[in-house]
């Protein structure tokens, strides 16, 4: 039994010519997309409708049976742990729930109300076109053949089906336009106010205004700095442990829809001591964040006061660790390529991936700004790794 590989030369892949026929895998591609987009959308819609409750909405199992995401998701998990060594462990909910059981979700009578608004169509059509691409998803995962124009209905099922649902994950993942100074409303006034001297603020929101994402940059100082030859150093700094801030603060957790981190580059000054920092971006629906605008800003500004009171503690004892905050190694090497010479910094460390024991809100570094969600995401939520390359 001899299994060929794909070997890659000149960027291009050469493929056994025994392997699956292309559109196999075009098909693949697609349903891998679809389902997670659907899990992405299933879980930001029912959170801001049922908040730290998401889990409990029901779902249809079978024409007899009744379970919950929770439920659902426990069972799945605990099935999954026999075989532990297989694959990535994954915790969340939502990644254990098949596109059925989501269409189910979405078309329900107890929840079409609260999807409907983003369906260009009724009820019976979309969940018509979805089982279309559900007959083929069944087919292809339990290995029957399809056709190359199967691949064509599932582009043109998930195109017609999921294009408002596009342009919700979207409008949600692209909140790059600042909110106006002058806003009066009271959920900007109570946001903008927050932050010290290590966390300033920022206020961006969705071209259709309905999603609000507020960037905080904490700024982390050197603690103490190592040299350990000429051209390499070693930097202690504070680092911000993002998903402990949906553990801590309640009302943080219960109306965000998720939570993001990114970590710039940081720059070498003159005397070689780099400007580490952090973005951590709270994803809100307006709605929510107006009508629970106190509540959130009294925990945001509970957190940004225990950041500045534990970095005190790590600057007095580099060993100490708090519950936001703990000491973290970096460090920077003198590079030269012919008579250049340029420090490169590597703050990589200041990062926390996803972890299976983390809270569904922490979407850690996926990526803000993606236009075409569905079919262009190189990782998803909930994911420890990304699924594809960039074009």
């Amino acid at each position: 039994m001899e299994w060929k590989s794909a070997k890659m030369q000149d960027g291009l892949f050469n493929i056994p010519k025994e392997w699956l026929f292309l559109h196999y895998y075009e098909a693949l591609n697609i349903l891998f997309r679809t389902e997670n987009s659907l899990r992405v959308f299933v879980y930001t819609t029912l959170k801001n409708v049922l908040f730290e409750k998401w889990m409990e909405a029901i779902v249809q199992v079978s024409e007899e049976e009744q379970s919950t995401i929770s439920a659902i998701a426990k069972k799945r998990i605990t099935q999954a742990q026999g075989f532990g060594y297989l694959g990535y462990e994954i915790m969340s909910p939502l990644m254990h729930l098949n596109s059925g059981e989501l269409l189910r979700i979405i078309t329900s009578d107890t929840y079409w109300e609260t999807f409907r608004r983003y369906f260009k169509g009724k009820k019976e059509i979309i969940r018509t076109k979805l089982d279309e691409v559900g007959v083929i998803r069944n087919s292809l995962a339990h290995f029957r053949p399809i056709k190359s124009d199967d691949v064509e209905l599932i582009k043109q099922n998930v195109k017609h089906a999921l294009i408002g649902v596009e342009e919700c994950l979207s409008e949600m993942t692209q909140t790059y336009n600042v909110v106006p100074t002058n806003t009066r409303d009271d959920w900007y006034k109570n946001s903008i106010t927050l932050g010290t001297e290590l966390c300033e603020i920022e206020i961006y929101q969705s071209n259709n205004e309905e999603w609000i994402r507020l960037q905080i940059t904490f700024k982390s100082k050197i603690l103490r700095r190592e040299e350990w030859w000429a051209g390499y150093f070693s930097y202690y700094v504070p680092k911000l442990i993002t998903p402990a801030i949906i553990n801590l603060y309640e009302n943080i957790r219960k109306f965000v829809t998720y939570v993001t981190e990114y970590i710039p580059y940081a720059p070498m000054t003159e005397d070689q001591m780099p400007e580490f920092s952090k973005r951590i971006s709270f994803l809100f629906r307006k709605d929510v964040l107006s009508i629970n605008s106190a509540k959130i800003s009294k925990h945001m500004q509970d957190m940004l006061v225990k950041i500045k009171e534990e970095v005190a503690l790590v600057e007095q004892d580099n060993l100490a660790r708090g519950d936001l905050i703990k000491t973290e190694r970096t460090n920077a090497i003198l590079t030269e390529s012919g008579d250049k010479k340029e420090w490169v910094t590597h703050s990589g460390s200041l990062g926390c991936p996803f972890r299976e024991d983390d809270p569904a809100e922490y979407w850690a570094d996926v990526g803000l700004y993606e236009a075409d969600f569905v079919a262009g995401i190189n990782k998803y939520p909930w994911m420890p790794s990304n699924i594809s390359g960039k074009e």
